[in-house]
């Protein structure tokens, strides 16, 4: 799952791309886990936890943002930006 704007690529965190970044440098906080421990008990919170944000000409991890979950009966959702340095 991606999403595209002028200058970013911001990419739903899944096992597979977690995986996949180990090469880039990009340190998976704990934030990251709990959301990948989430995805294997509901596999339908996937785009409800981190998004991982890159610099889309570039490919570069520049950050995550991402929500606390999926939204609650009451339709609210909260959301948390990270940035990694």
């Amino acid at each position: 799952m991606e999403i595209y704007t002028e200058r970013l690529k911001l990419v739903a965190s899944s096992p597979e791309f977690i995986s996949g970044l180990s090469q880039s440098g990009y340190q998976e906080g704990p934030h990251v886990k709990a959301h990948l421990s989430e995805l294997e008990k509901d596999p339908s919170t996937l785009g409800w936890g981190v998004w991982i944000i890159l610099e889309k000409n570039s490919d570069v991890i520049i950050g995550d943002a991402g929500f606390k979950g999926k939204p609650s009966v009451k339709k609210n959702c909260r959301s948390r930006i990270w940035y990694s340095s």
